[in-house]
């Protein structure tokens, strides 16, 4: 899905996205994939990279679907991001929303 008239370089676009605590695509924007890379670790690629590191929001919730606040860390870059959930030290599957915003690359 495009979120601009045209994917030219320099203009700017938003990637979003709601992901099963498997690692499943819930819904989203459909240019990206995701990689449950260990428990509580999930790698999200862009298929398009960015020019530089994007904007990030991201929402984990609980199995109910209300926003869970995370111990754990997200990591960007121009072509995905990471995300490590953890509780008590050990990691834990949970779906989250994000939304990633910045300037297209060539």
């Amino acid at each position: 899905m495009r979120t601009q008239l045209a994917d030219a370089p320099g203009r700017t676009r938003t990637i979003w996205g709601e992901v099963n605590a498997d690692g499943t695509i819930r819904q989203g924007s459909g240019d990206f994939t995701v990689r449950l890379a260990g428990t509580g670790t999930y790698t999200i690629h862009f298929l398009r990279p960015f020019a530089t590191a994007p904007a990030l929001t991201m929402h984990p919730v609980d199995a109910q679907g209300f926003p869970y606040t995370p111990n754990g860390y997200v990591t960007p870059t121009d072509a995905g991001f990471v995300f490590s959930n953890t509780y008590a030290g050990a990691g834990v599957n949970l779906r989250f929303m994000f939304s990633i915003t910045g300037r297209l690359g060539v």
